[in-house]
């Protein structure tokens, strides 16, 4: 294809683009789920377990709060990075790979974390509570209409 051509898709591809990001980003609609951190999760988890093996999780995921703090506050700047990147008077494609890069950290820090309480706890739990937790099936709430 010819420079020329290249150029003639290059516009529409791009506004397409950024209208998709943007309606992902900014488009209201019904008010999202209840967040379901895992301080939540693990509650419900320690329901199922023995008290002692519940202790252990719970305290696991408290030593993980401050990494789990650290990465939602990254998560939670994701999107205005990325619509800053998007509404920039000249869009620079480097300043949308940073934003989307950085969103991914943050998403993977805050798995890291919770994994790392995850293991822990498991490590130290009984046969017993490692049985309950693999039983164990997260309360969801009904789905919206």
């Amino acid at each position: 294809m010819s420079p020329l051509g290249v150029h003639r898709w290059l516009l529409p591809a791009s506004l397409a683009l950024n209208a998709f990001l943007g309606a992902l980003l900014i488009v209201p609609g019904d008010d999202p789920p209840p967040r379901r951190d895992l301080a939540h999760m693990a509650e419900e988890m320690a329901a199922a377990l023995p008290p002692a093996d519940a202790a252990i999780l719970r305290g696991a995921v408290a030593r993980q709060a401050g990494a789990m703090a650290r990465a939602r506050a990254g998560m939670r700047a994701f999107p205005e990075g990325v619509r800053a990147a998007l509404e920039a008077p000249v869009f620079q494609p480097d300043a949308l790979r940073q934003a989307l890069a950085s969103g991914r950290e943050a998403r993977d820090a805050f798995d890291d974390a919770m994994a790392a309480a995850l293991v822990e706890a498991v490590g130290a739990m009984s046969p017993e509570g490692r049985r309950r937790l693999a039983a164990w099936r997260p309360h969801h709430p009904p789905p919206r209409d």
